[in-house]
């Protein structure tokens, strides 16, 4: 029915990302669908005050790739990376501007010790909402 990519969803000094399924921020549209199931991540944001930011899906770069050439609907959270957080990130997110998301972003440091939990359990949110509001569209009538 659909594909819910996470990757990269406690970095220490993260942010909310949501990936552009319906193409509005980047101009690369998901499969027909994937926009429903962005707006289902960012309404539980918007429903909980939290902010996020869009991120663009990478071509060849992650999981996801299969289930897009399939045509089949993906969407995904992500947290960050190597990227640097800017001042306006830092605004809307909190934490160390000028420095990377995840230091450790695959390296032998990436441990459970270095994960941000109250963002994990942010992005855990989403990913219930999501997951159960899809459970019960699927259900039979």
């Amino acid at each position: 029915m659909l594909n819910l990519n996470l990757d990269m969803v406690a970095s220490p000094n993260g942010g909310r990302f949501v990936h552009d399924g319906d193409g509005s921020s980047f101009g690369d549209a998901g499969p027909a669908g994937s926009d429903v199931i962005e707006r289902t991540f960012l309404d539980y944001f918007a429903q909980n005050g939290l902010a996020t930011e869009p991120t663009a899906f990478e071509d060849g770069d992650s999981d996801y790739d299969p289930f897009m050439k399939a045509g089949i609907p993906r969407e995904g959270l992500f947290t960050g990376d190597e990227d640097e957080k800017t001042a306006a990130q830092v605004g809307e997110f909190g934490g160390v501007g000028h420095d990377v998301f995840d230091p450790c972003y695959h390296k032998s440091c990436d441990t459970l010790a270095k994960i941000n939990p109250q963002l994990l359990n942010e992005m855990a949110g989403a990913l219930g909402y999501t997951t159960v509001a899809y459970a019960l569209m699927s259900r039979p009538h």
